[in-house]
């Protein structure tokens, strides 16, 4: 049980090679940055290659508009230097179409930031923009962030026990305008999880801002029992559509 889970967590230590691949293939998108000026209201994560000694060698960077620390962890883990924008964009939910749900939420906090960034300009150049949204998707219904730790208790005892589908819809503009829009999905299994257990986790774990009030990467293997599909994709950001976009 634990091993499927550490398994995942594994496939995130990328090897300096599967990263160079990666940059390779993500970041051809993507011009270099022309400028080192500091934006104030923004977070900066360099590329790998300017992260390492110091260097200085030509790097590319993308503006990422989300707040999620996972979605960033993933991102820097393998090795692409970002800028975050957060975004105040409305999220619509349609349970009977949860794939046009994560799309769409993508593709309007693309055009929040696209707008954003139109108006206040980042200090520190960016060639293309990445936008997502992830959903819980179980029996037909939708699960997103639950309201508080009540509402995070109950949704982890109604998925208790069974598979659910996790969605994430991805939105990218790089520096022609042109958007292109991917989904991917992953099902996940849980535990039987008794009230204890519940406890625990939501105490630990806290995860209000998380898509069906939980985290594998964060304490999963207590709650987590199997999954298939894209390790990333249940983090909130997979890796396969932006390669196959290179």
């Amino acid at each position: 049980i634990g091993m499927a889970v550490g398994i995942g967590m594994y496939a995130l230590a990328l090897s300096p090679a599967a990263i160079s691949l990666l940059g390779l293939e993500l970041l051809g998108w993507f011009m270099p940055p022309t400028s080192k000026k500091k934006a104030p209201s923004v977070t900066d994560v360099a590329p790998a290659a300017e992260r390492a000694n110091g260097s200085r060698m030509p790097s590319r960077r993308i503006v990422l508009a989300s707040g999620s620390p996972r979605r960033a962890k993933i991102l820097e883990g393998a090795g692409v230097g970002f800028t975050v924008l957060r975004t105040d964009a409305p999220e619509t939910s349609v349970p009977s179409d949860p794939e046009g749900t994560v799309r769409n939420n993508a593709a309007a906090k693309l055009e929040a930031a696209r707008a954003e960034l139109a108006a206040r300009p980042p200090a520190k150049p960016c060639d293309g923009i990445l936008a997502a949204d992830t959903i819980v998707w179980y029996n037909g219904r939708i699960y997103g962030k639950p309201r508080d730790l009540e509402e995070a208790a109950v949704f982890l005892r109604e998925l208790s026990g069974r598979t659910h589908t996790v969605f994430t819809g991805l939105a990218f503009s790089g520096a022609d305008g042109a958007v292109r829009t991917a989904v991917s999905r992953s099902d996940v299994t849980f535990r039987e999880l008794d009230e204890g257990a519940i406890a625990e986790y939501v105490s630990r774990v806290r995860p209000t801002d998380r898509a069906g009030a939980y985290d594998i990467d964060e304490s999963g293997d207590l709650i987590v029992e199997s999954w298939t599909g894209s390790y990333e994709n249940i983090m909130g950001l997979p890796l396969e559509p932006l390669r196959a976009w290179g």
